[in-house]
């Protein structure tokens, strides 16, 4: 994430670069996705009155940015073995943000299926990362992925249980078509035609997964903003509870329990915190209950 960015200056932390590529700051290659994806979470806008830029779900959550893949169009992901070696760079991420105080991981794409391949199971130190993250209380959201229209195989990091796996709609509330259909997603969020920043004075349109992954990931910081104490489960009981737009085989065909919607969200969560026997453990909140500030750091690809 680039720190200068107007509408993210001062919210930013940086992380180490685990991905071992060489790309550094100002490059074409470094910085593009992950401040557009930080600008959706915690843009606070900039100018007088922060009137001019993009205010995000979370304006005042602070955003560590970890590098830990590369860009979509970086040509390092036609190399094998350095997208091999890209799930390890992951979990190296997922462990240096919970060490440094991450409530909210903002995960990114596999980078199997940004270099057009397929996984098979993930990777184990990948999933042993988010088992630990999860351990620690840690809310971890991730992209559904982006090859809805192709191959749809499962997309890693979002797969695994526990993460609150995004897919994306455009307008009218539509699933985007590369959305990818498979059972693990969690909800849906905008993601198809989304504004964000774009470079240091741009913006543009973001069509992907990834841009829905981040409008939960905001969602989740106001909540635990407000509910520091909540387990991660809680949080995805409360994200799911708060859904609307539910459709029937909603669960099977990649849209989860419904849309996100923050302020039923929020309503949701002050309603389980009210009811003590209404917090859930791992593993209930796949199936939650239609409905009848900290500070916040959310890690994001750069």
């Amino acid at each position: 994430v680039d720190p200068t960015q107007p509408d993210l200056a001062g919210s930013v932390s940086t992380g180490p670069d685990f991905t071992g590529s060489g790309r550094t700051a100002g490059g074409p290659f470094w910085g593009v996705h992950g401040t557009a994806v930080a600008s959706i979470i915690a843009g606070h806008g900039h100018g007088l009155h922060h009137a001019d830029g993009i205010v995000g779900v979370a304006p005042q959550a602070k955003i560590l940015s970890v590098r830990v893949t590369l860009e979509n169009k970086d040509p390092l992901l036609a190399s094998p073995t350095g997208v091999a070696a890209l799930p390890t760079a992951i979990a190296r991420g997922i462990r240096y943000a919970v060490r440094h105080g991450a409530q909210v991981i903002d995960l990114p794409l596999d980078p199997a299926a940004q270099a057009g391949g397929t996984t098979a199971g993930g990777s184990p130190a990948e999933r042993s990362a988010v088992e630990a993250a999860l351990a620690k209380g840690v809310v971890l959201v991730a992209p559904s992925g982006d090859n809805g229209a192709g191959s749809d195989t499962f997309n890693y990091p979002a797969a695994y249980p526990g993460v609150i796996s995004v897919g994306a709609f455009g307008q009218g509330f539509v699933k985007a078509p590369f959305t990818n259909q498979q059972p693990y997603a969690t909800l849906t969020a905008a993601g198809n035609g989304v504004i964000a920043a774009n470079g240091l004075t741009g913006y543009a349109k973001l069509k992907s997964t990834s841009a829905a992954s981040a409008v939960v990931a905001g969602i989740a910081a106001l909540i635990r903003s407000q509910f520091p104490t909540f387990t991660p489960a809680q949080v995805e009981q409360a994200l799911t509870i708060g859904t609307v737009f539910r459709h029937k085989g909603g669960r099977k065909d990649g849209s989860g329990f419904g849309t996100a919607d923050a302020a039923a969200a929020l309503l949701a969560a002050a309603k389980i915190n009210a009811t003590p026997t209404s917090a859930a453990s791992p593993g209930t909140a796949a199936n939650p209950t239609p409905p009848a500030a900290p500070k916040v750091h959310v890690v994001t690809k750069s």
